[in-house]
């Protein structure tokens, strides 16, 4: 059985925002997720899940590419739209969400 490897905490691992657990992380570098490019095709129902993860992770540039609408049938499987979103295009209204959830 391999030794557990020791890990140290300094002052920025303590202090605590919402990435402060993943700092604790020996190979986690928050500032590559937070400069990193990303582009997801389709802001469906596997769509929106990613969109949700990739914000909570901290991801800050995302293009979203889907030319569809939002529809009464996506609100059961989606939580980015809710009834008034009904109509309007699906990038959109995750920037808007976006924006909502992260002060920006």
């Amino acid at each position: 059985m391999t030794p557990p490897i020791p890990v140290r905490i300094g002052e920025e691992e303590v202090r605590e925002d919402r990435f402060s657990r993943f700092r604790l992380i020996p190979w986690w570098d928050q500032t590559k997720l937070q400069s990193a490019r990303v582009l997801v095709i389709g802001a469906g129902a596997l769509g929106n899940e990613i969109l949700k993860n990739l914000v909570l992770l901290g991801f800050e540039r995302i293009v979203v590419v889907d030319l569809d609408k939002i529809e009464e049938s996506n609100l059961s499987r989606t939580i980015l739209y809710r009834s008034s979103d009904v109509g309007s295009l699906r990038p959109r209204n995750f920037c808007v969400e976006r924006r909502d959830h992260r002060g920006t």
